[in-house]
């Protein structure tokens, strides 16, 4: 069995954080994106509003890492720190595309942000993907055509943030 480590981002330094959130076409925690139309909340593409909400981070969600070899995980309570660091320290609206500091994108703004605290709070598009309390999701307003266009063809499936953390080995039931 390959080792499990946390991901931990400490609250009160500036090394530790998110600084860049990535529009990549399969992120590694496997959440999608979706378009939606935000006066009915259904999820859906709409010319007009031009928004996209998707998981920053899933709860408790392994994710496999291949160099070197192993799972990391968020839990909660880190999470809810990444999200206040990254709103604090100004970077909510850093957003670049498939991790290329190189593409980043400036017509794009953050228009909801929350961490979930229960299940009745998961937007119903969202239900089926076993999302946990204390995960994050974000919508962007998208002011670039170009990056817009790239979405509604699909060819961003989600979000992948850039984090720099520390990772403290786990043992998992």
């Amino acid at each position: 069995m390959l080792p499990f480590f946390e991901l931990v981002v400490n609250e009160g330094d500036d090394i530790t954080g998110v600084d860049f959130n990535s529009f990549v076409e399969l992120p590694a925690h496997y959440k999608p994106l979706y378009a939606f139309n935000e006066e009915k909340e259904i999820y859906l593409f709409n010319e007009e509003k031009r928004i996209v909400t998707g998981v920053m981070i899933s709860a408790n969600q392994p994710i496999y890492r291949k160099n070197p070899e192993r799972y990391v995980l968020f839990r909660p309570e880190i999470i809810k720190i990444i999200r206040t660091k990254n709103i604090k320290q100004g970077f909510a609206n850093n957003v670049n595309l498939d991790h290329n500091e190189n593409k980043v994108v400036k017509n794009i703004k953050v228009v909801s942000d929350y961490i979930v605290n229960n299940i009745n709070q998961i937007p119903e598009r969202f239900r089926g993907l076993n999302l946990q309390a204390g995960t994050w999701i974000r919508s962007y307003r998208i002011n670039d055509p170009g990056v817009w266009n790239k979405v509604k063809k699909g060819e961003f499936g989600g979000f992948s943030v850039e984090v720099t953390c520390e990772e403290i080995a786990i043992k998992l039931k």
